[in-house]
């Protein structure tokens, strides 16, 4: 996330209006936005109110071409990062599963070696 604080900082010339003025190139997907726009503690007003949108404008943006390839791509991205991801939270389980039953098996050979 960028170090932009997003609690009490609102963009001077922020509007939440409606007005439905088209989207300028000062008005674009940035990668910020984007970030921003993906944030799911971020409500659009707050997204608006950093960004200097009204909400007309942030709508717009989201369904322009640029915002709708920048999502397909993340999730193939994402589709593409599963396998090899979940494949790798096996294997972690797997050895965490192991230690834990190496430690189980230690302490009760331990327990039945022990004098009484």
């Amino acid at each position: 996330m960028h170090n932009q604080s997003h609690t009490n900082t609102p963009h001077q010339n922020a509007s939440t209006s409606t007005d439905q003025s088209p989207v300028t190139s000062d008005q674009s997907l940035t990668e910020q936005l984007l970030e921003d726009l993906l944030d799911p503690a971020l409500t659009p007003i707050l997204i608006c109110q950093i960004h200097g949108l009204t909400l007309s404008q942030l709508a717009n943006i989201t369904q322009s071409d640029d915002y709708q390839s920048a999502i397909a791509a993340i999730t193939t991205i994402n589709q593409a990062r599963q396998t090899p991801i979940k494949a790798q939270l096996h294997l972690q389980s797997l050895a965490t599963l192991r230690d834990t039953a190496d430690l189980a098996h230690q302490a009760a050979l331990n327990s039945c070696s022990s004098p009484v």
